[in-house]
């Protein structure tokens, strides 16, 4: 953020600071802890799909949640290195590591589809509102619309066919490999239970596709909740640019995507016509909260006995 700081005057930045909200702040903090509760919820769901008693509650898998996530947040690993905390939690509630796994990577899949399929969305929303567009625009949809196909092909090959990973298996003779083969039958019984969930339990699938919906919606409206607070009233293609656009930041593997946030959430708002410098009091709040959760998280897993595998790590 130099260059912002040299190319502004310093007064603009700091009377941008002034603005943020306690109230709002609160606000935020609260929508966004209903939203992972959310996520707790449709993890709740997909590990326990058909069965007719819990083998976790939900308070204890969003307390999970908060434990992953600030491990996740202080680890640089493209926020995956809360998986492994999830995944031992299950198989010592009892939750066979085949089920745990694919309960993951389904939970994984949902949460991908609903960011590639809404930041098409928002990108279609801004050509259109601008009324351009050139070679660069359509290779970025290109590359999204390439996204979203593999996993409408996803959900494609594991309800109608014998598997998508088995399907890539096929494709690409990666049996012929020899270590990898030694994984075949693994990732074959892993695809089984995952076919299991999308074919043999309706109910559940539905208010799966419904939460993973509603996670975004909260998504825009914490952001709508902070260029609320700092005087602006976006639109709707500007709140869903500015939101969607940089969680891919989150994909670089560093430290809550330190750096690559800040870029990436000046970069956006750019590209919905707003002023930049907003990105400073927005990655304020946004950073703010993450302290927040990962207080809650440490919090949680020194009290549950998760503190050992966090130190671990």
């Amino acid at each position: 953020f130099g260059v912002l700081f040299f190319q502004k005057e310093s007064t603009v930045i700091l009377t941008s600071l002034t603005k943020i909200s306690p109230l709002a702040f609160i606000i935020f903090v609260g929508v966004s802890i209903f939203n992972l509760w959310l996520y707790a919820w449709r993890w709740d769901l997909i590990i326990h799909a058909g069965e007719n008693t819990k083998k976790l509650s939900l308070g204890k898998l969003l307390g999970v949640k908060f434990a992953a996530y600030a491990l996740a947040y202080i680890i640089p690993s493209a926020q995956l290195a809360g998986e492994p905390l999830r995944l031992s939690v299950l198989e010592k509630s009892g939750i066979s590591r085949k089920e745990a796994v694919a309960g993951m990577i389904v939970d994984k899949v949902f949460e991908a589809v609903t960011l590639a399929v809404f930041a098409l969305g928002a990108l279609l929303l801004l050509l259109a509102a601008t009324q351009h567009g050139g070679g660069q625009d359509v290779v970025t949809y290109v590359i999204l619309g390439c996204v979203v196909l593999g996993f409408i092909l996803f959900f494609y090959f594991t309800i109608v066919k014998d598997g998508f990973f088995i399907m890539l298996f096929r494709l690409f003779q990666l049996h012929r490999i020899p270590k990898i083969q030694q994984y075949a039958q693994k990732i074959i019984d892993t695809e089984k239970i995952i076919e299991r969930l999308f074919t043999g339990h309706p109910k559940e699938l539905f208010w799966i596709i419904v939460i993973s919906i509603v996670t975004y919606l909260e998504l825009l409206l914490e952001y709508y909740i902070m260029l609320w607070s700092l005087g602006i009233w976006p639109t709707f293609t500007q709140v869903m640019a500015v939101s969607t656009l940089p969680l891919i930041s989150y994909l670089v593997p560093t430290p809550g995507g330190a750096g690559a946030l800040e870029v990436a959430q000046a970069a956006a708002l750019q590209l919905a016509g707003m002023d930049p410098l907003l990105a400073i009091p927005l990655i304020v709040y946004i950073r703010l909260r993450d302290v927040v959760f990962i207080l809650i998280g440490l919090g949680y897993a020194s009290t549950h006995g998760l503190s050992s595998f966090l130190k671990s790590r």
